[in-house]
């Protein structure tokens, strides 16, 4: 009896201890990812600022600030300063958990941000937060969560937000991610922009920690879109893609230590005023990337230094890549369209002083180009484009037996060849 008491003593007093424990790893981890998330600040342009930590035994609250800078997004400053708001959180220390619900592991956290953040120009339910995110770490480390933006619109109309939902696991081999945003309506002077549904899925083969600064691995993302609808308010023309999905799948040869990515889109429809077009395939990949390469590129953030660093990226050319449209198809609203381009480098040693040198290229080129248009669609573009020669196009053009006609381009050792016959370059 006296064995079962020390033993549920021990127990009881470890089951105390830990969350203490936890707590002060939780502290030294939250502190070195701030510090990982800011030594990757040039390349994601996101920083955080640590400006709170209340400590419990069992639970703790932080504020941490974000700043972030929308060029990196937008590619442009249209936004002007670098944006910035406080993440509130909520931290609960294992191994018995509840803030999300029963459970074992090491920690539990609510994230979210100051409820009062926009509410001078976006209406949105007064209980909810304009962004919040939950979840768990379990005992070996690995992260699940969910993430939320409710429904929002602005104050002047211009916008109206479906609503995001959103969920990830984080482990140290591989991190997966997806959502997807209900819908989205968006007025400017100069347009309008209509999408409903949008998800987005992730898979990434290693820890998320690395993903904007590690090493490059396998990933593998979708996009995909129900409806998507651009309006320009000066014309009245109107973009209309329906069934849009988009997958970049990139993964790593390892035996020669090379990277291939893999491009592929379909669009189940596109109109737009006096145009049309169904059954949008395009299959694209890019192959043989020396990878000690491409990280360089990775790691620098600044691809003009190449200029720079001529011999030092020879290993990227001398792999022998590949950049290919494998397929290209559609049915628009004046006939079929079909082709495909391969192209690749081979037999390259050294690098031309001039990097823009044609010759050079065209000597180590090889190129295999094909494309079918259908008759009523060569006689479309030549009356909507003058520039085409109808007459040239057809001189050069094989007509086939369904009456489409098929351009088809050779490139090998510096000998060109169009439809059988030689071209001089």
């Amino acid at each position: 009896m006296k064995k079962i008491l020390l033993l549920t003593g021990a127990v009881i007093a470890l089951m105390l201890a830990l969350p203490k424990v936890m707590q002060l790893s939780v502290e030294r981890d939250l502190n070195t990812f701030l510090d990982r998330v800011n030594a990757s600040e040039a390349e994601t342009g996101y920083s955080l600022t640590l400006r709170k930590f209340s400590s419990g035994w069992f639970s703790s609250t932080a504020e941490v600030y974000v700043e972030f800078d929308p060029y990196f997004v937008t590619g442009f400053d249209i936004l002007g300063d670098v944006l910035g708001a406080n993440v509130l959180l909520d931290l609960q220390y294992g191994p018995i958990l509840t803030l999300n619900g029963p459970g074992l592991g090491r920690l539990a956290f609510r994230a979210y941000l100051d409820q009062s953040l926009a509410r001078e120009i976006l209406t949105y339910p007064e209980a909810e937060s304009l962004y919040q995110i939950k979840g768990d770490i379990n005992l070996w480390g690995a992260v699940s969560y969910s993430d939320s933006v409710p429904m929002i619109s602005s104050k002047d109309s211009t916008l109206s937000f479906g609503g995001w939902r959103g969920q990830g696991d984080l482990a140290r081999s591989e991190t997966t991610f997806e959502g997807q945003i209900l819908s989205v309506s968006l007025e400017t002077g100069e347009g309008n922009l209509k999408l409903k549904p949008f998800s987005l899925k992730l898979t990434y083969q290693d820890s998320y920690q690395n993903v904007f600064v590690g090493p490059l691995v396998d990933t593998n993302t979708e996009f995909t879109a129900g409806y998507l609808r651009l309006t320009n308010s000066f014309t009245n023309e109107a973009l209309e893609l329906r069934d849009l999905s988009v997958e970049v799948l990139n993964y790593i040869d390892e035996d020669n230590q090379l990277m291939n990515f893999d491009f592929s889109l379909n669009v189940g429809e596109i109109a737009s005023s006096g145009y049309g077009a169904r059954e949008i395939i395009v299959r694209a990949d890019l192959k043989n990337l020396d990878i000690a390469t491409l990280q360089k590129f990775y790691t620098a953030g600044d691809y003009g230094f190449i200029g720079e660093n001529t011999e030092e990226f020879l290993p990227l050319f001398s792999a022998s890549p590949e950049v290919n449209i494998t397929e290209l198809s559609g049915i628009t609203s004046h006939g079929q369209i079909s082709g495909h381009l391969l192209t690749k480098l081979s037999g390259i040693t050294s690098l031309p002083l001039d990097l823009g040198n044609p010759v050079f290229w065209l000597s180590k080129a090889t190129i295999d180009a094909k494309l079918s248009l259908g008759e009523e669609l060569v006689i479309w573009l030549a009356d909507e484009f003058p520039l085409i020669d109808p007459s040239m196009l057809l001189q050069f053009a094989t007509q086939q037996s369904d009456g489409a006609y098929e351009l088809r381009f050779e490139l090998k050792d510096s000998e060109a060849i169009l439809n059988g016959l030689p071209l001089a370059l």
